[in-house]
């Protein structure tokens, strides 16, 4: 096998050792970067040394082939600006659009957690879940899953949501029956629940709006 070359230290003046030691560094610089917070930080030279400068904040650590990345790993964790950079990315997104014509565009989505608290409400009322699903953490999990700008809500939060909807609603059917000009036809029904023992009673309009379509909508039920 070949000796490999000596170099006669003594051949060269400072200027040629300080080119060999910015090679060396300009070598470092790129090499071993398969971890993938490196997609996060670029190394570059500062005070001589090899440093690993943030891409989202200003904010350098070291960053030469044997100081490791779990530094950096910690750094990503609570990254103010990073954290921002994604909620903008989850809290607005494109959606398409269809109108009644068939036709397809694309527009700006922005997350309204309002929307979504509304959802979670309705969904609760048609499927006859106890208010404390919202609490459970799987469910919890799905949601900020879906969405990290998403605030967990509690149980007398999503009440509080129910009871508004409800108290909107009424509302909503109290106009129409004000704004109606036909007679209206009163039922009532009532009936039990196999799991139970209590009795329920409806008190139910019917009536037929100005478009000549059959309407009804409960007015009052008791238990």
């Amino acid at each position: 096998m070949a000796s490999p070359p000596v170099v006669n230290n003594e051949s060269l003046d400072n200027d040629d050792v300080h080119v060999v030691e910015e090679n060396a560094k300009d070598n470092d610089l790129t090499s071993r970067l398969r971890s993938v917070v490196w997609k996060h930080f670029e190394r570059k030279i500062k005070n001589g040394k090899i440093r690993a400068f943030c891409k989202h904040y200003s904010k350098d650590y070291v960053g030469g082939p044997r100081d490791g990345t779990r530094h950096l790993n910690d750094h990503m964790k609570i990254c103010p600006r990073r954290k921002q950079i994604e909620i903008t990315h989850y809290s607005k997104k494109l959606k398409t659009v269809e109108d009644d014509q068939g036709n397809v565009k694309v527009e700006t989505y922005s997350f309204d957690p309002n929307v979504t608290r509304g959802l979670i409400a309705c969904m609760i009322i048609m499927h006859e879940y106890s208010f404390s699903c919202v609490e459970h953490e799987w469910f919890r999990k799905v949601l900020s899953s879906l969405n990290p700008m998403w605030k967990n809500v509690s149980r007398n939060t999503i009440k509080s949501d129910i009871m508004e909807l409800y108290e909107m609603e009424k509302a909503k059917v109290v106009s129409l029956i004000e704004s109606n000009s036909s007679k209206v036809a009163i039922t009532t029904d009532m009936w039990t629940c196999g799991s139970q023992t209590k009795g329920y009673m409806a008190i139910t309009t019917h009536f037929i709006d100005d478009s000549w379509t059959l309407r009804n909508q409960i007015l009052r039920y008791y238990v």
